[in-house]
């Protein structure tokens, strides 16, 4: 739930989160997310809109019954909204609905044409399964890209199935750098792995996690990505199995289809041989199979190896062997034994031979 703090005569609408990267919160993101919503500051912003309507008119300001510091939202409770203003440090901060993604829907451009611009924002998330959490960010949303630098952010806890108290996270001071990211393929994000929002519902929605685009061992895993919006190309190896692959004198490369990803078109694999047994070594997210992609594919590859292969056996697919022999036109090209198969009773199907 994002909420903005406007000032008078302006009116500011964002909002703000964080990551810490000191303590591990990521068993609260697990769950599918229903909703998020984002909030701006009642009080300034009745204010100056009334301001304009009627020029130098005092407004008598209303004595409420009950606490009501966030609008147009059932999760809080009095208490969590109390709870939500000190972890922010002041106690009769009121904020207004900019966005809920269950109304205004849960894409990236949603988020980004109520929130973009709209200066300091609370964003409040809620699971399926009884998580209540969220975070803070004076920096104004945008869709230019690239993470934004805010030491006063912070994460915080409402409710959990773990009993774990409501509690603020502040930011690394050695990472407030990492506090938000801004990207237009994705909704609000909090530092470096701890809040992505929201699910992508296309190609161009998919954000890599940080943690994605390295090994166990802090190595590069993540080797190109074109970041295109229509033709999502994603390259993941390492510079060790890069390596292995250069010294490999013989590559296997085939696609699968069925396994791949959503929003993915198909999932390509080079193998090397390592001691007489076939590595995957290279893993490609493609979004087709035309000539045009396994160019691109092949491209990266043939700048990232030493050495190029003696042969390469592929599945008899026209447009990888036109690309091979463009890309590698020392390597042999032979074809796989169990697509031949398939193949051969794909012929024998189609006339009928008996």
């Amino acid at each position: 739930m994002p909420a903005k703090i406007p000032t008078r005569g302006h009116t500011s609408k964002g909002t703000e989160a964080l990551n810490d990267s000191q303590i591990n919160i990521e068993e609260l993101v697990r769950e599918v997310l229903q909703s998020d919503v984002m909030l701006k500051d009642i009080d300034r912003w009745e204010e100056t809109t009334i301001a304009q309507k009627a020029p130098g008119k005092r407004i008598e300001k209303v004595k409420r019954t009950t606490v009501t510091l966030f609008d147009e939202t059932s999760w809080l409770s009095e208490e969590r909204q109390l709870k939500v203003n000190e972890f922010y440090g002041k106690s009769n901060q009121r904020w207004q609905l900019i966005y809920r993604a269950s109304r205004d829907g849960f894409g990236a451009k949603d988020f980004h044409d109520r929130c973009n611009d709209q200066g300091a924002t609370v964003t409040v998330i809620r699971s399926k399964n009884g998580y209540l959490f969220g975070g803070y960010t004076r920096v104004p949303w945008k869709s230019d890209g690239g993470w934004k630098e805010d030491a006063s952010s912070f994460l915080f806890t409402l409710s959990n199935p773990h009993s774990i108290p409501p509690r603020k996270y502040h930011v690394d001071p050695q990472q407030s750098k990492y506090a938000v990211r801004h990207r237009a393929g994705c909704g609000p994000a909090f530092g470096v792995v701890n809040i992505p929002l929201p699910t992508p519902t296309s190609i161009e929605d998919i954000s890599i996690l940080q943690q994605l685009t390295v090994t166990n061992g802090g190595d590069r895993f993540l080797l190109y990505d074109n970041e295109d919006s229509d033709y999502r190309t994603i390259i993941l190896s390492s510079d060790d199995d890069l390596n292995r692959l250069s010294n490999s004198e013989h590559w296997h490369a085939d696609g699968t289809f069925k396994i791949a990803p959503q929003l993915i078109y198909q999932l390509y694999i080079i193998h090397g041989f390592i001691r007489g047994r076939s590595v995957p070594l290279v893993y490609a997210l493609l979004p087709g199979k035309s000539e045009a992609v396994y160019g691109e594919l092949f491209n990266v590859l043939v700048q990232n190896v030493n050495k190029h292969p003696k042969s390469i056996t592929t599945d008899f697919e026209q447009a990888v062997e036109n690309v091979i022999k463009q890309k590698l036109p020392t390597t042999t090209i032979s074809g796989c034994f169990p697509h031949f198969k398939q193949a051969l009773w794909r012929m024998i199907a189609k006339f009928d031979v008996t």
